[in-house]
């Protein structure tokens, strides 16, 4: 399935069933936005959780997870949702 953008700012996705009829899916790019930034997130915690699981890398996380970090705060800012940590705790699914 391929994405495409509409004229409002919504993305599309379309696909067919087995009947042959068309069906299409709409996401707000908002939406999307909000996605990308709750997985960079779920990455960035996977990473933090990988280096301070192992003691010889442990020292060094700032360095190791400043990659992650930045994707995270890059998708935070771009989903509207730095600074507001209950909002994107909720998206996540965990409690603040």
């Amino acid at each position: 399935m391929a994405w495409c953008t509409l004229g409002d700012g919504r993305a599309a996705r379309g696909r067919r069933r087995e009947d042959g009829e068309r069906v299409v899916t709409v996401r707000d790019r908002t939406d999307e936005r909000r996605l990308r930034a709750a997985r960079a997130c779920l990455r960035l915690r996977q990473a933090t959780r990988a280096v301070l699981a192992d003691p010889r890398t442990a020292p060094a996380a700032a360095v190791l997870l400043a990659g992650p970090m930045a994707e995270a705060d890059a998708a935070l800012r771009e989903a509207g949702l730095a600074g507001n940590e209950a909002e994107l705790c909720a998206l996540l699914g965990v409690r603040a």
